[in-house]
């Protein structure tokens, strides 16, 4: 699921109140109808607090770095496979 929160003109308090509701109310019932993909199909990215910059929702990056067989596990899904990103760029064909 993603979503997008951009709410021009709504008060910050009122923004970040909505996105806490849909974390603890719409995405626990979420999660419990439609289940994530297996961990052998995740990978946990660790951006050592670099970030990525999006310039918009649904451009492709493409991340490369040190790739490990690790298993993790947090409230959203389990992955198989971590990396430690070293570079990205927007993925152009």
């Amino acid at each position: 699921v993603l979503c997008w929160s951009r709410l021009g003109g709504l008060d910050h308090r009122k923004v970040l109140r909505s996105m806490e509701l849909m974390k603890d109310k719409v995405i626990p019932k979420l999660r419990k109808s439609t289940p994530p993909p297996p961990p052998n199909q995740i990978i946990l990215v660790n951006a050592a607090g670099q970030g990525i910059p999006m310039p918009d929702l649904y451009v492709p990056f493409w991340i490369s770095g040190k790739l490990e067989t690790t298993i993790s596990e947090n409230e959203i899904a389990m992955s198989a496979y971590s990396l430690e990103m070293m570079a990205h760029e927007i993925y152009d064909e």
